[in-house]
């Protein structure tokens, strides 16, 4: 990726930011300077391994087994669902600064080779985003990849990153302020408060 396109990209906002919390978009923009700092990232002989650690990372920040997990995949563009992986890579090459050619030829490598067909995919990402069913063109960015067999193992290389990512928390980088916070209790796609605008790019 040319220094030019990588310091773009680093500056933009995913989309959908505005429904995280306070705390998780905080833990967000921490995560995204771990990973964009990581000096192991570029190293050859390393690339799937840190690739690996990074996505491990994406998912100990996104999964924890609350009602907001959907919300923090959304974001991060990649979650995991019990029909595969599914992987936004607009999304995603914003979190960890990968180029889309890089991200897909990364989870090749790993054994990710075999993807959803599209009624398959669009009906499994419905599923946990209702949303989709009437914005047809966030839906097509979307791809589910199916989980190959031996991808059971936890990376246990992931330090470095957890240590990057502690010290940025440290220093207190301040996130964007966030108009919108999720209330407990509800489910969370009925309970959400926006404005015409990001209704629009919500549904539309």
């Amino acid at each position: 990726m040319r220094k030019g396109d990588a310091s773009k990209q680093v500056g933009a906002a995913p989309l959908y930011w505005w429904l995280l919390s306070k705390a998780d978009l905080h833990q967000y923009n921490c995560l995204r300077l771990a990973l964009t700092s990581s000096e192991s990232k570029n190293q050859r002989n390393r690339r799937i391994a840190t690739f690996t650690e990074a996505i491990e990372a994406v998912r100990v920040f996104a999964v924890r087994g609350d009602q907001y997990d959907r919300i923090r995949c959304l974001v991060c563009g990649i979650a995991w669902l019990p029909e595969g992986l599914a992987i936004n890579t607009h999304q995603l090459k914003l979190l960890i600064s990968r180029c889309k050619s890089s991200i897909n030829g990364s989870f090749q490598k790993l054994g990710f080779t075999e993807k959803l067909r599209r009624l398959a995919a669009a009906n499994a990402l419905i599923s946990v985003y209702p949303f989709l069913n009437e914005n047809t063109s966030e839906l097509r960015k979307w791809s589910v990849r199916k989980r190959p067999a031996n991808f059971n193992q936890v990376p246990q290389e992931t330090q470095q990153i957890t240590n990057t990512q502690q010290n940025v928390e440290q220093n207190q980088v301040k996130p964007p302020q966030v108009k919108q916070e999720v209330e407990q209790g509800k489910d969370i796609w009925e309970q959400i408060e926006m404005t015409d605008q990001q209704e629009s790019i919500f549904w539309n």
